[in-house]
């Protein structure tokens, strides 16, 4: 939701980001697939579009080292990181 206000050119609050932060530090990854569609780079994604580059890039690797071991993408979601 914040990306999307923020993609619309809706100013985000200061404490929103910060809600946001706490709540990516919390993030359980086994909940989530790794791609980008609805995965831990998706969200990866729209953090770092927010200004959360360091907690963007945690999140990217946390996708990025479960996919090592996968012979091949998920098919819908595919492999965070990759075009």
């Amino acid at each position: 939701m914040l990306w999307a206000l923020h993609s619309c050119g809706v100013p985000v609050r200061p404490q929103w980001l910060d809600r946001l932060r706490t709540a990516l530090a919390g993030i359980d990854p086994a909940h989530y697939p790794d791609g980008l569609m609805n995965g831990l780079a998706g969200i990866a994604w729209a953090a770092d579009a927010l200004g959360l580059g360091t907690e963007a890039r945690e999140l990217l690797d946390r996708a990025n080292r479960r996919v090592v071991a996968r012979a091949t993408p998920p098919s819908i979601t595919a492999w965070p990181g990759w075009a």
